[in-house]
Parts: C-alpha cells; sequence; structure tokens
C-alpha cells in the first residue's frame, strides 16, 4: 500500500515538472515571438531597419531574458520592514548640534534689522547666524549654470537677443525677503528644542512691500519688481516659430478655436522630510542628505562654499521619496556645512512638515493661452501660445532650457501634429514665491490641441487622425525633432474598439447607463453589490 502510494506521488511530481518545463518553454516562445527579429517596420509601410542605433548590436532573440509577465522580486523589503533602513534624519554623530532657520513671514519685505540677542540669551543657544556672517565668510550664491541640452530640443532666447535675466539666490539674504518662508538667520543650540526657542526669540523687523499674488500680474509693466536692480519681472521672454507667417494663417481660417487653461502651482510632499547633517574635518566638508544625485549636489555645495569639489562629500542612502524636490540644493545644505565650520562641531537640520510646504521646490503654476486655425476640411493651418510661467522669486535648475516648463512645451506644443505654422511665445516671470523649477519631466505632449477640437460637424470626420504626425524623425514647427513611432495605432485602436458586431455606435445615438443594485442582508445592512451597464444604441 505504501508502496502504491509512494509511486502515485511520484507519478504527480513528474507530471508536475513536465507541465512546468512546458509552460517555460511556450513562455520562451511567446517571449520570442514579441522580440522576433532585429527589424521593426516604419510607420509608412518601407524595408526593415535595425533597431540598434550607431552600430551598437542588439541581442539576439534566444539571449532574451524571460522577463515579460514576470513579477520584479524586491530586495530592500526585509531590511527595510525590519528597520533597518538609515534615512538622512538618523545620521547621528558624538557631539553633534542642531540648526533651525528663521524664516520670513512676509512674501516680499525689506530686513531693516536683525536683534539676536534675545535668542542668545536662551540656555543651550550657541550662535545666531545671519547673511551678513556669511558674506563675511565669503558663501557664494547657489551655482546656477547651464545644463546641456540634446541638440536637436529648442533652446529658447529672448525675443530681443538679451540674455535670460538671472538673480543671484544667496543663501541667506542681507536686503529683503522675496518669499514667504525664505531663511533669513540659522540659530545653532545643543538640542533641537533649544533651538526653536532660540529661532522664536530672534527678533526681525520688516518693512512689508506689495507683491504681485498672480503670476500674469506679475508681467504687467507697473508690478511691484522682485529684484529692483534687474529693472523687471521678466527673466525670459522668447518666441518660437514664424510669427508672421502664423498671422497671415489665422486671418484666412475658416475655423478659430481658443482655450484657456492653468496648471496649478504643485510642489512634491515626499514621506521623508528634509534634512541635513554637516561634518567639518581636516580642511573637507561631508553632508549627508537624501539626495536624488551625489554628484550634482556636491559640485553645488562645493561651489557656494567656494571650495574644491575634492573638498566635498555628499552622502546619502535611503530616501524617502523625491518627486523632484530632491533634484536640486537648497540653502540648507550650504549651511549646515558652514556653521559645522565655524563652530567645530557637526550640525544637524532637520524641516518641519509646515516648512517643506513652503520651502521645497514648487513647480508649474503655468497659464496657456492657445488658438488654433483650421480650413473648411479641418486641416490644421497653424497653432499659436502665449505661456506664462511662473519661476520663482530664484533661479533655480536650467536657465538654458527657460525652467523647464517652457522648454517642454516648446518641444511638444506642435512635435505630433500636421500643421503648416506655429507660433509659441513663453514669459516667465520672477514672483515673490519659492522657486519653481523643473520638478518632473512631462512624458505627454500638451492637452490643448485634445481639447479644442470643439470644430463644426462637416470638419470634425477624420479630424483627429489627420493632425497626427507619423514620420519618425520629423523636424516640428519649433524644430524639435521628433523620434516617434505608430502615432496613430491607439487612435485606430480606439476606433475599432467603439465598433458594435451589428453596427458602429455613433456618438449621438450612443447612450450609456449604469444601475447599481445593492442586496440587503441582515437587519439592513449591504450584503453585496451588483453592477450592471446598459448599451443602448443600434445593434446593443
Amino acid at each position: 500500500m505504501g508502496a502504491r502510494h509512494a509511486h502515485a506521488l511520484g507519478s504527480r511530481l513528474r507530471g508536475r515538472a513536465r507541465r512546468a518545463r512546458q509552460r517555460a518553454r511556450s513562455e520562451l516562445r511567446r517571449a520570442r515571438h514579441r522580440h522576433q527579429g532585429d527589424h521593426r517596420r516604419d510607420a509608412a509601410g518601407g524595408e526593415a531597419r535595425p533597431l540598434s542605433e550607431g552600430g551598437v548590436p542588439r541581442r539576439r532573440p534566444q539571449e532574451l531574458p524571460l522577463v515579460i509577465g514576470q513579477p520584479v522580486r524586491r530586495k530592500e523589503d526585509d531590511r527595510l520592514l525590519r528597520g533597518a533602513g538609515c534615512y538622512a534624519d538618523d545620521w547621528n554623530l558624538p557631539g553633534q548640534v542642531y540648526a533651525c532657520m528663521v524664516r520670513s513671514p512676509h512674501a516680499h519685505a525689506t530686513i531693516l534689522s536683525i536683534s539676536s540677542a534675545p535668542a542668545a540669551k536662551i540656555p543651550g543657544v550657541l550662535a545666531v547666524l545671519t547673511g551678513t556672517d556669511a558674506a563675511a565668510d565669503g558663501l557664494k550664491p547657489l551655482p546656477h549654470k547651464p545644463v546641456t541640452v540634446n541638440p536637436h530640443e529648442v533652446v529658447l532666447k529672448n525675443r530681443d537677443g538679451s540674455a535670460f535675466k538671472i538673480p543671484p539666490y544667496v543663501v541667506l539674504p542681507t536686503d529683503k525677503a522675496r518669499f514667504v518662508g525664505e531663511a533669513v538667520a540659522m540659530v545653532i543650540a545643543e538640542t533641537a528644542m533649544a533651538a526653536r526657542d532660540g529661532a522664536d526669540a530672534v527678533v526681525i523687523d520688516f518693512e512689508p512691500l506689495p507683491s504681485a499674488t498672480k503670476t500674469v500680474d506679475a508681467t504687467a509693466p507697473d508690478a511691484p519688481m522682485v529684484w529692483s536692480d534687474i529693472g523687471s519681472n521678466i527673466c525670459v521672454d522668447a518666441n518660437v516659430g514664424d510669427a508672421p507667417a502664423v498671422d497671415a494663417a489665422f486671418r484666412r481660417a475658416a475655423h478659430v478655436v481658443r482655450l484657456e487653461t492653468t496648471l496649478n502651482r504643485v510642489t512634491g510632499v515626499p514621506l521623508e522630510l528634509r534634512a541635513a547633517l554637516g561634518v567639518y574635518e581636516n580642511g573637507r566638508y561631508t553632508v549627508y542628505t537624501p539626495s536624488g544625485g551625489v554628484q550634482r549636489f556636491r559640485t553645488d555645495v562645493a561651489g557656494a562654499l567656494g571650495v574644491p569639489e575634492d573638498a566635498v562629500r555628499v552622502v546619502a542612502r535611503d530616501v524617502g521619496g523625491s518627486y523632484g524636490v530632491r533634484n536640486y540644493i537648497c540653502p540648507e545644505h550650504v549651511l549646515v556645512a558652514w556653521a559645522a565650520r565655524r563652530l567645530g562641531r557637526p550640525v544637524k537640520w532637520r524641516a518641519e512638515r509646515s516648512e517643506c510646504f513652503l520651502t521645497d521646490d514648487h513647480s508649474r503654476d503655468l497659464r496657456a493661452q492657445a488658438e488654433l486655425a483650421l480650413d473648411a476640411e479641418g486641416n490644421f493651418l497653424a497653432f499659436r501660445s502665449t505661456n506664462t510661467s511662473n519661476v520663482g522669486a530664484h533661479a533655480r535648475g536650467r536657465p538654458a532650457r527657460a525652467r523647464g516648463a517652457q522648454q517642454h512645451h516648446a518641444d511638444l506644443a506642435l512635435s505630433r501634429r500636421r500643421t503648416s505654422r506655429g507660433d509659441v511665445r513663453h514669459r516667465a516671470p520672477d514672483r515673490p514665491r519659492c522657486p519653481a523649477p523643473w520638478l518632473r519631466p512631462r512624458g505627454a505632449p500638451p492637452p490643448q490641441p485634445d481639447r479644442i477640437l470643439s470644430v463644426p460637424e462637416p470638419a470634425r470626420p477624420g479630424l483627429r487622425q489627420r493632425r497626427l504626425c507619423g514620420d519618425a524623425g520629423a523636424r516640428a514647427r519649433t524644430g524639435a525633432v521628433v523620434h516617434v513611432r505608430r502615432t496613430a495605432a491607439p487612435v485606430t485602436f480606439a476606433r475599432q474598439a467603439a465598433r458594435h458586431r451589428h453596427g458602429q455606435l455613433h456618438r449621438a445615438e450612443y447612450r450609456p447607463s449604469a444601475r447599481a443594485r445593492r442586496s440587503r442582508g441582515p437587519a439592513g445592512r449591504p450584503r453585496r453589490r451588483r453592477a450592471r451597464h446598459d448599451l443602448v444604441g443600434p445593434g446593443a
């Protein structure tokens, strides 16, 4: 009896192994089918061309790992669940002291005086550092240099040929506070609580100044200037396209549709609060902080401290989220390193959640006014857009790309549309707000040409297909080179999916309705929810 059971068990195990091998072979065949050949047909149906670019060989299909449809194994969960993670606030060194920032409560105000005497009387307070101390020690503004861009992308330039107006971003200002939450002093104490008490005791005499609360208001000639020495709030005023040809196309257009839209200001809000620990030993600085790129941080911290790059070390272990706000250094990264040199002890700082909302990098805050000209058949004649984007009170990020959002809109506004002419104007004013660099890239074209297709019915059939640019490597009207494939495929698939087996569901005749029924259980409590969708139309 036992032998028979053992034989049956062995048969089952062998059967399972055989079926597992068959499934593996089937998966491999499907993977080879998905990746068959190192060639791809272009959208026009031409000859196949290699996938490899620049002579870089591709792996053969049989060499492809079987990863499609397979789960991705996580390796960090065990360590993090055991509490073995190491975030910025977990770094602690012997003899460290704590820093707290004194921040401006005004969006735009002149700093008349700073009195640190009341804070110095609080037990545990070691020092109160201001912008005057930073300037005396030779601290420089945060570096703001161009980032090399793709040669196929549009590089914006001011319409009058002048350079972008890039004001300095000092770590502690001495003349004015230019946004709510800007640090104007730093208190160092033996404990974090003593540092907070000292920051509350610092007395600062502000003279509030008028400020523009809306991005469009900041572009007015009589708007309050954030930087009076520049002479204007407009730091970028660029045009991309052929404005005279666009004006002529709009004059002869049969249909003109318009849209004005606004992208609200946002910030990243990662789970981990911003923090930094600065150390100075033997002529070298070490900064422990969550970072999206320690090499870039090291370069920028060294530039602000005025020391060579090899004199700065940046350490980042686990990062509790970024969402773009860990891409650039902040004044606090420089301040903790500078304070560590002055006091000869490690200096630690951690922001509160309210500080992060005010001082973490913001983004977007873009207003776009778009117009589209069409002929009687629905062909695109010209596209025109005026974009106004807030960049905040200080320069941050990529000046050569006109603060990111403007640059990306120029690349994509006309890159996937068949249109004869295009003109995009970009204006980027300074405002008394937190710096607003490009936090995260936008991976899809702007929605204006999709949302303003409210054209008359005779010009509507096939409009979405005709407007798409299907040539790979085509140069858009803005000058950007577009490398896309099968741009019309999703639209074609959507049209086919909308067809019913007994006929086509037309928009005017299609009436969807959904009803949810709830069956009652004991005591009238809902036991189960059921939903039924009824499609009413031709052939339904």
